[in-house]
């Protein structure tokens, strides 16, 4: 099983997918439980929701690993990103709804976490890191949409139900404000309820990839489950509601690119700084 899949685009965007990935190799599955084994907090369909993306030259990089095994979106250092939050850190131990990953007679050492950061966690940056500074190179800017979703009810991450569309920027810090604005307008004249830098403000891969002096801008979008398939055990794609959804993220993503080719981002790239289409820094 290849660590990632990746589709080469003919754009400056690039789509990263870490946690679509469903495999477990069998040398960790042996030590998972039952309830794991059927890996409940997949991404599900995301790479097939964004399938219209290859279309429009997009780059597109999709781990083919579950989260459980490592997870993609977390430092390597395993660094808190939600400060006061429960979340899941870079080898998880528990689901999302408290389960145990592991059987009781596992013990995670430190020469496992380095074996999976070097067999998994570093191949799939590697990637993303030279994609990433190859757009940069030949189109002088470069944007990285992190792609998720999750369920929408999840009571010990987050109160009450998740927003359908849920923007990160790290508080309006990894893009220029003027893109933010454009796709929140998208989200306002869709069907869909929407946050900005609520719950979800981007994790590693958003800030991390994050560079303005070098026109490299991030962000990272978590959709609602609930808006394109079925949330029980089934997992099953609602292929009607998965078309409406798509919609909103091909406008999504056409806003994206018209931005790049605005005179706002021109504005954006030769601003001594003082201006307020600058990020945040």
């Amino acid at each position: 099983m290849d660590i990632f899949e990746f589709t080469k685009g003919e754009s400056p965007l690039i789509i990263s997918i870490p946690h679509a990935g469903a495999y477990i190799p069998e040398d960790i599955a042996k030590y998972m439980t039952d309830s794991a084994l059927a890996v409940p907090d997949t991404d599900f369909y995301v790479d097939r929701l964004y399938g219209f993306a290859k279309d429009l030259g997009v780059n597109i990089i999709k781990a083919n690993y579950s989260r459980y095994v490592i997870d993609l979106n977390r430092p390597p250092s395993n660094e808190q990103l939600y400060k006061n939050r429960r979340t899941t850190g870079l080898i998880p131990e528990k689901t999302f709804t408290g389960d145990n990953i592991y059987k009781d007679d596992f013990l995670l050492t430190e020469n496992d976490i380095e074996a999976r950061v070097k067999n998994y966690w570093q191949p799939y940056h590697d990637m993303l890191g030279k994609t990433i500074i190859s757009l940069q190179e030949k189109f002088g800017y470069t944007i990285l949409y992190d792609a998720h979703s999750i369920k929408s009810k999840l009571p010990l991450l987050f109160e009450g139900r998740l927003a359908d569309l849920n923007l990160g920027t790290a508080n309006s810090t990894t893009c220029p404000q003027e893109l933010e604005r454009k796709i929140i307008d998208v989200m306002e004249k869709s069907p869909f309820s929407y946050a900005v830098n609520g719950r979800f403000i981007g994790g590693y891969i958003t800030r991390n990839y994050s560079s303005a002096a070098d026109n490299i801008y991030t962000l990272q979008m978590e959709i609602s489950q609930k808006n394109y398939m079925e949330e029980t055990s089934l997992y099953a794609y609602t292929e009607d509601k998965a078309k409406i959804l798509q919609k909103t993220l091909k406008k999504t993503i056409n806003g994206i690119f018209n931005y790049f080719q605005s005179e706002d981002f021109a504005h954006t790239k030769q601003c001594c700084g003082n201006c307020h289409c600058q990020l945040d820094s």
